[in-house]
């Protein structure tokens, strides 16, 4: 499962009440995503392994005042039950 998206908040609460059911968020706080500062923006997982996290060092004035989030993930394999 993936939930990700520009969150318009600060996203502590909401990043502590999804891994305590087990998400696990791509970018670690504090990592600045908006232009005017704070972390609003991110993706979590659950049951899939992140690979690679990245983020754009830049903002883009004409296209968004938000940072570019990339993820590569993998899916875990499952055993099947005996």
């Amino acid at each position: 499962m993936v939930i990700c998206g520009d969150f318009n908040k600060q996203l502590q609460g909401i990043s502590k009440a999804l891994e305590e059911l087990g998400f696990t968020p791509a970018l670690r706080f504090p990592t600045t995503t908006h232009k005017q500062g704070g972390h609003l923006d991110q993706i979590f997982v659950k049951n899939i392994d992140i690979v690679e996290s990245t983020i754009s060092e830049n903002f883009l004035d004409d296209i968004s005042d938000h940072k570019c989030l990339k993820v590569t993930l993998r899916l875990q394999e499952r055993t099947a039950p005996t």
